[in-house]
Order: C-alpha cells, then sequence, then structure tokens
C-alpha cells in the first residue's frame, strides 16, 4: 500500500524503540512520512504516549476562552441567561468526544471542572453558594457526571446499533438481564498500561453502564430520548459532589454508587 507523503503523518505507539528506529514508512518517491508525538484526529489530539493531556490543555483553555468572550459581552448576570450561554457556547466543548478522552487523573478532573466552577461564580444570587451547592441550584451535572452519562450513551446506541461498536460485548440473562462483556486485563502488564485500559472506554465504559439499575440497562426499541430521561432520572438522584480545588476529597465517579 501507498501513502501520500505530503498527506500522512505517523504516530507510533509501543516501547519497541529498535522497529521504531529501523522501520520507516514512505510515500511513493521514497520520501519518508514525517513522525509526530501528536496529530489532531477529527478535532481529538492524539499523542505517541495514549494519553490525551494535550487535548484536555486545549479543551479547558478554549473553554476559558468562551467564558471570557461571555463575561466581556453580556451585562446581564441573570441566572437563566448565563446558563443558556454556557450550554450553547461552552459546553460543547467539554463534551466533544469526551467519551474517548475523559480523564481518570483528580488533577485533570479538577482543572476541568473548575471551568464550570469560575463560570457559576459570577452568577446573581449563587455567589454565597459553594460549587457543589451552584450546580444543584442550576439544576446541572457536574463535568464528570456528564463525561460518565455520555460514555452510558454510547454503550446504549451501541445495544441499538446506532453508532459503531469498538469491540464491546453484551449479553442479556434472565436474571441479571443485558450486561457488558469486561475485556479481561493482563496482570502480567505493566501497571501504567493496565490503568490506562482500565480507565478507557473499552473497560471503564462497560463498568459504568453495567452498574445501572436494570429496568434502564434492558431498554430496547425506544427513542433515544426516552433512554435519556430515564438514565437522567436515576442521575440525579445521586449526590453529584466532583472533586475541586479546595474542598473536601472525593471521588465521584459513579462506579462508587450504589444505583441498583
Amino acid at each position: 500500500m501507498q501513502f501520500n507523503d505530503k498527506k500522512f503523518e505517523v504516530l507510533r505507539y509501543g516501547p519497541n524503540q529498535d522497529f521504531k528506529e529501523n522501520y520507516h514508512y514512505t510515500g511513493p518517491n521514497d520520501q519518508p512520512i514525517t513522525e509526530k508525538q501528536q496529530v489532531r484526529d477529527l478535532g481529538v489530539l492524539m499523542s505517541n504516549n495514549n494519553k490525551f493531556a494535550e487535548h484536555i490543555n486545549k479543551v479547558i483553555n478554549t473553554a476559558k476562552q468562551k467564558c471570557g468572550w461571555i463575561y466581556r459581552t453580556f451585562k446581564s448576570r441573570d441566572a437563566l441567561l448565563m446558563k443558556t450561554l454556557w450550554t450553547s457556547l461552552v459546553q460543547p466543548h467539554l463534551d466533544y468526544c469526551s467519551q474517548l478522552w475523559s480523564p481518570s487523573k483528580i488533577g485533570e478532573i479538577q482543572r476541568l471542572e473548575q471551568v464550570q466552577r469560575n463560570y457559576t461564580s459570577g452568577i446573581n444570587g449563587l455567589r454565597e453558594l459553594n460549587y457543589w451547592e451552584r450546580i444543584h441550584h442550576l439544576k446541572m451535572f457536574s463535568q464528570q457526571r456528564r463525561r460518565e452519562r455520555y460514555r452510558i450513551l454510547y454503550i446504549w446506541k451501541m445495544t441499538q446499533e446506532l453508532v459503531p461498536n469498538p469491540g464491546i460485548t453484551t449479553k442479556i440473562s434472565d436474571r441479571r438481564g443485558r450486561n457488558c462483556t469486561i475485556p479481561p486485563l493482563n496482570n502480567r502488564a505493566p501497571n501504567a498500561i493496565t490503568t490506562m485500559k482500565e480507565n478507557g472506554f473499552m473497560v471503564n465504559g462497560a463498568k459504568l453502564f453495567n452498574i445501572l439499575p436494570r429496568r434502564i440497562r434492558d431498554l430496547d426499541n425506544c427513542t433515544l430520548k426516552h433512554f435519556k430521561d430515564e438514565l437522567d432520572r436515576t442521575l440525579k438522584t445521586i449526590p453529584d459532589n466532583p472533586p475541586v480545588t479546595g474542598y473536601p476529597s472525593r471521588n465521584n465517579s459513579l462506579l462508587l454508587c450504589n444505583m441498583l
């Protein structure tokens, strides 16, 4: 197969340095294809260490810029207006493809949460409330809760053949209903690799789906809106206190909640 060296870039994964140094991709005229540490693929920065730190930095900076523009452009700090502007102009940047890049490190979770925390602190009538109280008052999910929610939604859409399936299998039993099969982890692999896989979509997304109440997991042949409504009704009953700097340390993941 020939590659166009002017249109392709190489991103190498894995620890085999000999292979990386001695094997090269070239174009039709034997011109080497440029190797990069990170490339942009459909708006997501993919790095050769299989981490999304650079993409998360980009998302945070873009969201901050949008927040600054809103505060400079609009004089009103009315709650309904500010929430509408956030939902329309800022939140899409924080949501886009988050099923793939959702972080597991507390520091990255806190930095993403800080964007919404700073934005809501300027809304009229909410300045005296702490961040957890503000998002509850505004009927908003934390950013961490939204990202886990999006992973659950994608898994369900896979079961309905509405989106491509990256390889997750599901099974239905009379006793437990529909469940995702959790891909096995290699205990002999380095801890960094095991942690990366455990927090990735294939494992983490499957676990999030499996902890849902059976009545939600078993929803079939219904509209996406109906599934979202049922899911959100359940999520709203679960405390949403994301980790933020200066607040009591806690892990807000749904995996630690009992939803059954």
